[in-house]
């Protein structure tokens, strides 16, 4: 083996304050480098916090034990699967807390972690047992139940062979540390395949459903739990119909990326109800671990004429315009520019040492005044929106539900036009840019709302947590870098696994693990083709079936389907069409004995619905009716041949780092 060069083995990678830190800066100078897992690797994986991050701080950890409490009793005196612990201080604690029967400890970076895994199997009565073995190779985890290293599980009966269905095993936990990132050539993201084995109750699900508390980075676990609709990928449907709850319990609240996106008063909604629901659950947060709330945008009359400052929060390019703005010497932007060419005798700017600076900071504090008249608008358009977004739901609920009348469809119809043309009217000044931030803006806002879905309940998980995480600081971790702890509970009675049950009893399971992966493949169109209609996915699926036809046949579709009349009131020409009806009919006759068309779909129902804003319960619901169409598929290859298989098929073993998580 090849000597490494001094040059790239680093120094001590933690700061030598922490008495924790030095302690493992310590150990790793005496540890031979690895052919493997280079010294340079491992210390810039531990700074980067690509291999294992640790809790120094005690206070952390404990907090984390104290908000996840009431839900772990369930788990006492179960078996621990530990995935890379490290130095295994959060295990520790875990498992001073539970008293398992038995503890493994999943770790192969012997060289660096032996010193501190080592005291802890060594303890009188331990119940530790440290398996030097790779968690990224799969055979890992069928190795531990076929070695006997979990005895009491391999007593119980495998979820298959039971006829009374699935159920969640809680006498198995899995604590993993997943901010380490694949090695050795392996591409997929391990706890997604994690939550993908809940579907095959493969890997540690055999015995029953497991749940998984994982430290991620906290790029990752936007990733899995998003904030936003705008980033709801393929990962986040998959971890949505595997589990039932996933709960952030500690994080860094003041990532503000997204706050803006999701805008401030959906955000305000949203934090009143998770208040009122960390108030009925009885949540006690500890001290200092409140979230804070979202930063605010500065006020451009600070700098500038009076404007009325309309609150909002701040987004990245924010933070130039206050950095620029504290300079002392920065001229005052409220004094009105000269015109005309100054003469040679004038004064030049005493205050601007820096012009180019001056030129950016009047940039951007016209647009900041921009984009807070932009504001004030949307905040006068959006509570129109929503209440359009009711009216046509209350349209659409009485076709299908009652016999309205044409009076009564022509009402609600002419109501619902008015409103879109103030809306327009009011948004017309507005350029492309700000049209499109509204719109997104107003996307987010209908998901949260749940109006179109029918449920009224948010599409996100995020959306309906029980509490706020505990706020946490990057020092908290060790090397210095943001994470979060995420607690996914798995959700055994979910459509895949009944289905699942159906295809067991018929004796059919090749059927049912086809229909896994153009799963898998269909939701990968949530990150490739976001931006598309569900229109769009559907017709290549179902060429020989129309809109009208499909929605009969997958009633989980309807909610998002707009009916001919809908589109009728889009239009001003349509809409003339649509009262002209009451020149030429009896307005007291039912809408189905005049034009019965109204009331049905045509080929463009789903113009307005984008697939991202699909429920993962909803894209399987399509799968089942495309296995059990005549145009089904015998084999995986199918499914890429119908969606376009280049692309996605790079996803089958996607990483988050890839891009197409």
């Amino acid at each position: 083996m090849s000597a490494i060069p001094a040059l790239v083995i680093p120094k001590s990678p933690f700061p030598p304050c922490n008495a924790f830190s030095s302690a493992i800066s310590a150990v790793m100078a005496k540890r031979p480098p690895s052919f493997n897992q280079p010294r340079s690797h491992i210390a810039s994986s531990l700074l980067c916090g690509k291999f294992t991050l640790q809790l120094p701080k005690a206070e952390l950890g404990d907090d984390i034990l104290q908000r996840l409490g009431p839900s772990l009793k369930k788990h006492s005196s179960c078996d621990i699967i530990d995935v890379f612990p490290g130095a295994g201080l959060l295990s520790a604690k875990l498992h001073n807390y539970l008293k398992p029967r038995r503890h493994l400890l999943i770790e192969p970076n012997t060289n660096y972690y032996q010193s501190f895994l080592k005291p802890l199997t060594e303890e009188p009565h331990s119940c530790y047992k440290h398996l030097p073995w790779d968690p990224l190779d799969l055979k890992t985890y069928d190795d531990i139940f076929q070695q006997g290293h979990l005895p009491e599980q391999t007593k119980r009966p495998p979820v298959w062979s039971r006829g009374s269905g699935c159920t969640t095993n809680d006498t198995l936990l899995v604590l993993a540390n997943m901010t380490a990132k694949p090695q050795y050539g392996k591409t997929y993201t391990l706890l997604l395949r994690y939550l993908e084995a809940c579907f095959d109750q493969t890997l540690f699900h055999r015995y029953g459903l497991v749940r998984v508390i994982a430290l991620l980075s906290s790029d990752d676990a936007e990733v899995l739990l998003p904030r936003v609709v705008s980033r709801r990928r393929r990962s986040a449907a998959i971890a949505e119909a595997a589990c039932t709850d996933i709960t952030e319990v500690a994080g860094d609240s003041a990532r503000e990326s997204w706050h803006s996106q999701k805008g401030l008063s959906t955000l305000d909604i949203s934090r009143k109800q998770v208040e009122k629901r960390s108030k009925k659950g009885e949540t006690v947060t500890p001290a200092g671990r409140d979230a804070s709330p979202p930063e605010l945008a500065p006020d451009p009359g600070k700098h500038g004429k009076r404007v009325d400052y309309i609150p909002r929060p701040k987004r990245p390019w924010h933070d130039t315009y206050i950095e620029l703005t504290r300079d002392p010497n920065l001229p005052d932007l409220r004094a009105p520019a000269r015109r005309g060419r100054p003469s040679l005798n004038s004064p030049k700017r005493a205050d601007t040492n820096d012009k180019s600076d001056y030129g950016k900071v009047v940039a951007l504090h016209r647009r900041l005044v921009h984009e807070n008249r932009d504001e004030e608008l949307f905040r006068k358009a959006e509570p129109k929106i929503i209440h359009i977004e009711k009216l046509e739901a209350e349209l659409i609920s009485m076709l299908q539900t009652k016999s309205p009348t044409l009076a009564d469809v022509l009402k609600h119809a002419e109501k619902i036009h008015a409103e879109k043309l103030e809306v327009e009217e009011q948004l017309s000044s507005r350029n492309s840019v700000a049209l499109s931030r509204f719109d997104a803006l107003m996307e987010e806002r209908m998901c949260f709302d749940g109006v179109r879905s029918g449920t009224k309940e948010p599409l996100l998980l995020w959306d309906k947590r029980p509490n706020e995480p505990l706020d946490v600081d990057c020092d908290e971790f060790m090397p210095n870098n943001m994470c979060s702890v995420i607690d996914f509970q798995p959700n055994p009675n979910s459509t895949t696994i009944q289905t699942q049950q159906k295809h067991i009893k018929n004796k059919t399971p090749h059927t049912y693990h086809l229909m896994i992966r153009a799963y898998r493949h269909l939701m990968g169109t949530v990150t490739t083709h976001n931006q598309r209609s569900i229109g769009e996915i559907l017709r290549p699926m179902f060429p020989d079936r129309s809109m009208s036809n499909l929605i009969q046949s997958i009633p989980s579709l309807a909610p998002f389907a707009r009916p001919k009349i809908l589109e009728m009131i889009d239009s001003k020409i349509k809409m003339k069409r649509l009262i002209s009806l009451s020149e030429t009919a009896d307005i007291n006759k039912r809408i189905q004995d005049v034009d019965p068309e109204l009331a049905d779909y045509d080929e463009n129902c789903f113009g307005s619905v984008k697939v991202r804003h699909l429920p993962s319960s909803v894209l399987w619901d399509i799968i089942v009716e495309w296995q059990g169409s005549s145009g089904g598929f015998e084999a995986e290859t199918d499914i890429y041949k119908v969606l376009g298989g280049a692309r996605l098929k790079r996803m089958e073993g996607e990483a988050f780092a890839t891009g197409f998580a």
